[in-house]
């Protein structure tokens, strides 16, 4: 885990805590757009190219 960076470790959790909070939901109901955003957010200077 020393080589992941903090911040791809920091998205990994924000994930997994809203799918534990969320898992009684159906699979349509996916991930929240501000989940998503934040994710975008700490993930976003590892990729070559935004979506």
């Amino acid at each position: 885990m020393e080589s992941v960076p903090g911040d791809i470790i920091d998205a990994a959790k924000v994930l997994m805590a809203h799918f534990f909070h969320c898992r009684g939901a159906s699979a349509e109901d996916g991930v929240t757009d501000e989940i998503m955003r934040g994710v975008d957010r700490l993930t976003a200077r590892y990729r070559r190219f935004a979506m």
